[in-house]
């Protein structure tokens, strides 16, 4: 049996901070981009897949105030076959690839 653990991140998601202060400037939508590619990178590494990256899901961390992409409860291993089924979408509405 598999286990998903995800370790609890104290901030604000993206969605809320901004409804809070509006449109982000080009320096800060930079820096959520330094934040997060770095993360997309290391797990495509280890070949998975999120599959619901949404403002939700991208949190502000209060300690160091550097965005943390969470929820990969609906990751998946990304091999040959998994990438080719169609058929089945995964994610949240508005925000998934057809």
């Amino acid at each position: 049996m598999l286990y998903l653990v995800q370790e609890y991140i104290e901030g604000q998601n993206l969605n809320q901070e901004l409804s809070e202060t509006g449109a982000f400037s080009e320096d800060k939508i930079i820096k959520l981009l330094e934040n997060v590619l770095p993360i997309l990178t290391f797990i495509h590494q280890q070949q998975v897949i999120h599959r619901d990256i949404k403002p939700e899901n991208i949190i502000r961390r209060k300690s160091d105030h550097k965005f943390v992409l969470v929820d990969f409860g609906a990751a998946k291993a990304a091999t040959r076959t998994a990438l080719a089924v169609t058929g089945t979408v995964i994610g949240s509405a508005g925000y998934v690839a057809f």
